[in-house]
């Protein structure tokens, strides 16, 4: 929940690797975090050892912070007493379903602006005027030989490619906010290509990349995205800063076919650590210059941008099928 609102939450289970001591990670990452949150249960409060630790040397950085600032908040899982050593701090019952987690967005949102970043609402800010400046464009470039017809097959397919990994199967789990069906499977060369129906007669295929497999299977999805699809999202990864010469060489390709195309920049939650308006604009310039069409910015992983590119999209297609 924390990251769908834009923040980059530090969990030792999540961010330690092997190998690292994590007495020392810890305590570091105390140290450089904007907040704690002190997680209470009534296991917790009785509980021995190095959470302890952690706890007084979190309330050691706190005593460093300037007089009125948000930097210890204790969290309270369940009703559970407060330790007298936190009960200077106000808490969040985090447990009551409808205050608890709006209470601590409102502490967080605060001592963001205090510090002056709003990591999660400029991403989000930053992301939208992004989309709504190329939104039309892109639309207009990639339909500027054709309407979006299904008159033909009766159904609009729209083929969702990527290099593995870019998150082409969280793509279509986000934008069809899990409500779609497997129809069936087409083998095209070695590779075998899933369709999905998603809305009306709209249908969604997902594409494998072609690399590391035969290459003859490179013409094989030409051909199937020449013949069988009616739109392509071009999905490619954020946190890339420049293009590999295979997906710009396979994007060229593909503006050869006439298949109208979208280029998605997914994952741009990767830029959550980055809090520099500048760094993070000139990142997608770079892109949007690499393949020299509008880009459409979202995150599948945290829902940003994905509801205004679904609503366009539907409506681009179903105005000119009704």
């Amino acid at each position: 929940e924390l990251r769908r609102d834009g923040f980059n939450p530090w969990l030792d289970e999540e961010k330690l690797i092997a190998g690292q001591d994590w007495q020392y990670e810890i305590t570091e990452a105390v140290r450089l975090s904007h907040v704690v949150l002190i997680c209470l249960s009534n296991a917790s409060i009785s509980k021995a050892g190095f959470v302890q630790k952690e706890i007084k040397f979190a309330l050691d950085i706190a005593e460093e912070q300037p007089e009125g600032a948000i930097f210890i908040i204790p969290l309270k899982l369940e009703e559970c007493n407060v330790p007298s050593r936190l009960q200077r701090w106000q808490w969040v019952n985090y447990f009551e379903s409808k205050n608890g987690p709006k209470k601590l967005l409102q502490a967080l949102n605060k001592r963001a602006e205090d510090l002056g970043i709003l990591p999660g609402q400029f991403l989000k800010s930053a992301a939208q005027q992004i989309l709504e400046k190329n939104i039309h464009p892109a639309f207009k470039y990639a339909f500027k030989d054709t309407k979006p017809s299904v008159s033909r097959k009766k159904e609009f397919v729209i083929g969702i490619i990527g290099k593995t990994g870019v998150g082409k199967t969280s793509l279509i789990n986000s934008l069809t906010d899990g409500k779609y069906t497997f129809s069936s499977s087409i083998t095209s060369g070695t590779l075998a290509i899933d369709l999905y129906d998603w809305f009306k007669n709209i249908r969604l295929a997902n594409i494998p990349w072609y690399g590391g497999v035969d290459f003859r299977d490179q013409k094989h999805i030409y051909s199937f995205l020449r013949t069988n699809t009616d739109m392509v999202l071009f999905v490619i990864d954020s946190g890339t800063n420049r293009v590999d010469l295979e997906t710009h060489n396979f994007f060229s390709a593909l503006l050869e076919i006439k298949t109208p195309l979208l280029l998605i920049v997914n994952r741009i939650d990767y830029h959550l650590d980055n809090y520099e308006k500048v760094a993070f604009k000139t990142q997608l310039d770079q892109l949007e210059k690499e393949f020299g069409l509008p880009i459409l910015p979202v995150s599948a992983h945290l829902g940003i941008n994905i509801d205004a590119f679904r609503e366009s999209l539907l409506a681009e297609i179903l105005e000119n099928n009704e």
